[in-house]
C-alpha cells in the first residue's frame, strides 16, 4: 500500500502505506487494512514502568475517506485522503477545512519542501507538487512503482518506490527524476544527518548521498525495516516484523540500540525529546529520545493510526478506517 507520510526538511518530513503499507514491513498492500503485516509481538515487559491512561482527544475533525498522509506545519496541517484522492489543508487554529485539492488516485505519503507540499500517489506511482499558500498543483512526475513514502532535503524530493526496489529523486528545481538503486521493498524514507535514509523492508535501512544519488551505506535493524522518523542527527526506525524499534546515529552509522514496543510499529514521528510510535492496535507509545526508555503508552480511540506527526505541543494522527483527523495535547500526554 501507500505510504504513508508527513516529512518535514531537514527531519522527518513526512506523518506515508499509503495507507499504510508496507507496513510495517512486509511488501505487500492491503488498501482495505491500511499497513498490511506480519507481526509476532514482543513481550510488554519492556513497558514496564510506563504510564498508560485513558486518551481523550482534543478534537477531531471530518477531512475525508481513508485519510493516510499527515503533515503539520505552523499553520496548516495537510491530510491526504486516499479513497477520495484529495489533498486537504486544515486550519490549525480553528480546525477548518480550507483548501481540497485533486492529487491522484490514492494519495498518501507527505513532504514539505521548496514552498510546496509534495504527495506521492500509490495508486498512479506519480509524485504531485502543490503550492503551499494557494493550493495549486504545480507539477505531476511519473516515479517508481507503488510509492510508500516521501521526503524533502538537498534540494529535491525523495521517494520510496517500494515494488521497484529504489529510491528517486526529484529535482525541485528541474523537475528531473534520477533512479537509486536501493534493493529490497523501500518503505519509510526521511532526510536526517545529511543524508537520505530509506528502510528497506528486510533487515536493513541503507544511506543515501544526496550529491551523489548512490547508496553509501547500509546498516541493520531487525526484521521489517519499514517506517522512519528523525530529529537531528538521530534516525529511528520502525521494526514491523519484530514488534521493535531501532535507533540509529547518523554520525556514527552504528545502532544505539533497539527496544521492544509492545505492538506492531507504523509510521511515527519524532519531535521535543520524544519519539511518538502509533501502534497497529490503537495505542501510541512515547520514547524518551536520549535514552530510548518507553515512558508512555496510550490508547487513541483511533482504528488505524497509521500515521503520526507532532511537534512539541500537539500529536496529529489520521484513522486510515475512518474519516477523521485526530488531535491531541502532547501535555495531557506527560
Amino acid at each position: 500500500m501507500p505510504s504513508a507520510a508527513r516529512r518535514r526538511p531537514g527531519r522527518r518530513s513526512s506523518l506515508v502505506l499509503l495507507a499504510a503499507v508496507v507496513m510495517a514491513t512486509t511488501t505487500s498492500c492491503n488498501p482495505g487494512d491500511g499497513p498490511s503485516t506480519a507481526r509476532p509481538r514482543p513481550s510488554p515487559a519492556t513497558a514496564s514502568g510506563a504510564q498508560t491512561s485513558p486518551t481523550v482527544a482534543a478534537q477531531r475533525i471530518h477531512v475525508g475517506s481513508k485519510p493516510c498522509g499527515v503533515l503539520v506545519t505552523p499553520s496548516t496541517v495537510w491530510v491526504s485522503n486516499y479513497a477520495d484522492g484529495t489533498l486537504v489543508a486544515v486550519d490549525r487554529a480553528t480546525g477548518v477545512v480550507r483548501t481540497t485539492v485533486e492529487v491522484g488516485s490514492q494519495p498518501c505519503g507527505l513532504a514539505q519542501g521548496a514552498g510546496s507540499v509534495w504527495v506521492e500517489d500509490y495508486g498512479s506511482s506519480e509524485l504531485t507538487r502543490v503550492d503551499e499558500r494557494t493550493g495549486r498543483v504545480l507539477s505531476t512526475v511519473e516515479v517508481g512503482a507503488s510509492p510508500y513514502d516521501v521526503t524533502f532535503g538537498a534540494g529535491a524530493a525523495w521517494v520510496s518506490d517500494n515494488l521497484d526496489g529504489t529510491v528517486s529523486r526529484v529535482d525541485a528545481t528541474t523537475g528531473r527524476r534520477t533512479v537509486v538503486r536501493t534493493g529490497g521493498n523501500p518503505v519509510g524514507i526521511v532526510f536526517a544527518g545529511g543524508a537520505v535514509w530509506v528502510g528497506l523492508g528486510t533487515t536493513e535501512v541503507a544511506r543515501i548521498d544526496p550529491r551523489a544519488s548512490k547508496v553509501t551505506d547500509r546498516v541493520a535493524t531487525a526484521p521489517g525495516a519499514g517506517w522512519t522518523a528523525a530529529d537531528g542527527d538521530d534516525l529511528w526506525v520502525m521494526n514491523g516484523t519484530a514488534g521493535s524499534v531501532t535507533h540509529i546515529d547518523t554520525g556514527t552509522r552504528a545502532v544505539v540500540r533497539t527496544v521492544s514496543v509492545g505492538g506492531t510499529p507504523l509510521d511515527g514521528d519524532a519531535d521535543g525529546g520524544a519519539v511518538w510510535v502509533p501502534l497497529k492496535d490503537g495505542r501510541v507509545v512515547r520514547l524518551d529520545a536520549a535514552t530510548d526508555r518507553l515512558t508512555g503508552v496510550w490508547p487513541t480511540g483511533v482504528a488505524n493510526p497509521f500515521v503520526l506527526d507532532a511537534d512539541a505541543d500537539e500529536l496529529w494522527t489520521a484513522d486510515f478506517n475512518g474519516t477523521d483527523l485526530t488531535r491531541f495535547e502532547v501535555a495531557s500526554l506527560r
